[in-house]
C-alpha cells in the first residue's frame, strides 16, 4: 500500500501540548537562573547538568510530531522523529475503526508511543483517538497487537471521514 500515490481523505499533524513543553522547559529556566547566578562566583554548579538535560528534552519534545492520515486504501501513522517512514495499515487488515474517548494515563501509561493493557497507542495529548481493531494480531514495534490507538485532536473530523469509509 502506498498512500503517497493515493489521494488523502484526511490528514492530521499533532504536537505535544504546550503545558507539557512548559513543564519540561520550567526546570531549564530555573536551572538557567541558578547557573547564571553562580557564574559570577566562579563555581560550576550541578544545575548546569540539569539545564542541559531539560533543554535537550524540551527541544526533543518540541520537534516530536504525530502524523496520521487515511486514504482510499488505508491508514498511515508516523511518529516523528522515531519513525522516518509511516506505518501503513490497509483496510483489508482492519476489523473496525472508531473514534473513542479514552484515559491515557490509566489505559496506556500516558502519551507518546505506548504499549498498554489495551494494545499499542500513538498519542501526543488529549483523550480522543481512533481505535483500530485488526482482524488478526498485527506485528508492530513491541510484538503482535490486536488494537492500535491513534490519538487525535479533531475527533469530529475523523468521525466524518470514518463514516464515509465502507467497513
Amino acid at each position: 500500500m502506498n498512500t503517497e500515490a493515493e489521494p488523502l481523505l484526511y490528514r492530521e499533524k499533532q504536537r505535544f501540548s504546550k503545558w507539557l513543553l512548559l513543564l519540561v522547559f520550567l526546570p531549564a529556566i530555573i536551572s538557567g537562573i541558578v547557573v547564571f547566578r553562580y557564574t559570577e562566583t566562579g563555581d560550576m554548579p550541578f544545575s548546569l547538568i540539569g539545564l542541559g538535560v531539560a533543554l535537550l528534552a524540551g527541544v526533543f519534545l518540541s520537534l516530536t510530531a504525530l502524523e496520521s492520515s487515511v486514504s482510499s486504501v488505508g491508514f498511515s501513522v508516523r511518529f516523528v522523529p522515531f519513525y522516518r517512514k509511516p506505518t501503513l495499515i490497509s483496510f483489508a487488515e482492519i476489523d473496525t475503526a472508531e473514534v473513542i474517548t479514552y484515559k491515557p494515563l490509566w489505559e496506556y501509561g500516558g502519551w507518546g508511543l505506548k504499549k498498554g493493557k489495551n494494545g499499542l497507542a500513538f498519542s501526543v495529548s488529549g483523550k480522543n483517538g481512533i481505535l483500530i481493531t485488526f482482524k488478526e494480531p498485527r506485528k508492530m514495534f513491541w510484538g503482535k497487537h490486536k488494537t492500535l490507538l491513534i490519538g487525535t485532536q479533531k475527533p469530529e473530523e475523523w468521525r466524518k471521514v470514518l463514516a464515509e469509509i465502507p467497513q
